[in-house]
């Protein structure tokens, strides 16, 4: 992210090889991970906007806003995709109470 709010070179980048993928594989929901660093908004709201812009239909875009390193992401990840499969549906991914409880039990040497 930008001091400016708006994205690096680098996620336009990321977000624009995403985009492709997304469109290679039009039925896959697309997981848009990155919370508020040194400056905001979220990056995963920045990526959000930038596929909706470029066409991707905001109904396939799984954000979680919450994440700042690649442990919280993968834990969200896996928090989302059991949501979605008990709700047939994407939706946002937020730090709940069980999250929290899985990083520290990873962090403790505990299996998922």
């Amino acid at each position: 992210m930008r001091p400016d709010g708006g994205a690096s070179p680098a996620l336009l980048r990321r977000i624009d090889g995403g985009f492709k993928l997304a469109s290679a594989y039009p039925k896959s929901l697309v997981f848009c991970s990155g919370g508020i660093g040194r400056y905001g908004p979220s990056e995963a709201s920045i990526i959000a906007d930038r596929l909706t812009t470029l066409g991707l239909p905001p109904e396939r875009l799984v954000l979680d806003e919450a994440s700042l390193d690649t442990l919280q992401t993968v834990v969200a990840a896996h928090a989302a995709d059991l949501r979605r499969a008990r709700r047939g549906h994407p939706g946002r991914v937020g730090r709940g109470g069980a999250a929290r409880r899985r990083l520290a039990g990873l962090d403790q040497g505990a299996t998922a």
